[in-house]
Parts: C-alpha cells; structure tokens; sequence
C-alpha cells in the first residue's frame, strides 16, 4: 500500500513536469519566463542559422514560447506604463511647484520694485529685453514700467500747462551732457497727449 502512493505521486510529478506550461504559469513566475524566452531566442537563432525551416516553424509557433514572451512583453510594458505616469506626475508636482515660485516671486518684486523712478524702472526694463534671466522679477518690471510710465506722464501735463510743456520738452530733448533719452521720450508723450485732448 505504502508503495502504491510513492508509485502514484512519482507519476503525478513526471506528468506535471512534461505539462506544458501556459500564459497563466509564466505571469506567476516571470523569471522562468525570461530564461524561457532567452531559450526560445537561442532556438530560433540556431534554426535560422542552420536553416532549419521545420525547426524555425517549430520555435515560432511553441505554445510555452509564445506565452512567455507575451508575459514578459505585458509584464514590461505595465512596468513601462507605471513609470511613465510616474514621470508624469513628477512633472505635474514640479509644474505646479514652480508656478507657485514664480507667482510668491512676482509679488515679491512687485512690491520691492514699486518705490523705484521710471528711470530706473525702465533701465531695469530694457535688461530684461536682452536678458530674461528672472521671468518673474521681468514680469513685474514689464508692467511697473508700463505703470510708472503713465504715471510720470500724467504728472508732467498736470504740471505744465498752458503751452509749458512743450517748453519743459524743448528743454528736456535739448542734446548735451545731461540729455536723457527716457526724460525726452516722456516729455513727447505728454505734449501729444495734452495736445490731443485740446483737439
């Protein structure tokens, strides 16, 4: 009796090791699949090279060949999907990180920026034209320029009134050592504005 079950399960074991093993056994055990699909390669390459059809036809159209591949194919790619969605959501994060810099950053420098004079501003202004190394700090220069600009404008033709601003900008545009471009330019701007509304 004791013999029997030894006989039995010996041939349980040897039949279970000439089963062929499917899509299902090569998920659950991807390392086997890998050298299975290494000793598929090696076939198919030796039949090639020998040209051996039949051999070739053989390797190709192998049950256990054609599921290890496909499990270690799905596995890959799933492995390569995982890391693209978490590349991708590192990206976002540092997207939004630095979003959120450049906003705390813009307002940073507007505030800072707002006490400086048109002529510096605007000197400030044109360096970033050649070279935008801080887009925030630019940014905000971009509209504090625009900003005190007007501003300077609006102070000269309440000042000047009465054909004197065309005085103060034959004067301001007059060339010698203390001419400033950025002065003379606003000078014009206010005199077209103050005649304009006289129109």
């Amino acid at each position: 009796m004791h013999i029997n079950k030894i006989t039995i399960l010996l041939s349980l074991l040897l039949m279970s090791g000439c089963l062929e093993r499917n899509l299902e056994y090569y998920e659950a055990n991807l390392d086997e699949a890998r050298v299975k699909v290494e000793q598929c390669e090696t076939s198919a390459i030796k039949a090639f090279t020998t040209q051996d059809k039949e051999r070739v036809e053989a390797v190709l159209t192998d049950t256990e060949c054609l599921s290890a591949v496909e499990a270690v194919k799905a596995h890959d790619q799933k492995i390569a999907e995982l890391e693209r969605e978490k590349a991708q959501k590192e990206h976002e994060a540092q997207k939004k990180a630095a979003e959120k810099k450049y906003h705390e950053d813009y307002a940073k420098y507007s505030v800072s920026l707002s006490d400086l004079s048109y002529i510096e501003i605007d000197k400030l202004n044109k360096e970033c034209r050649f070279s935008v190394r801080d887009k925030a700090k630019c940014q905000a220069v971009k509209e504090l320029n625009e900003k005190k600009k007007n501003e300077e404008i609006n102070v000269l033709k309440d000042k000047y009134v009465g054909g004197k601003l065309e005085e103060y900008r034959k004067s301001s545009c007059k060339g010698g050592i203390e001419f400033n471009h950025v002065i003379c330019n606003i000078a014009k701007e206010a005199e077209n504005q103050q005649q304009n509304k006289k129109k």
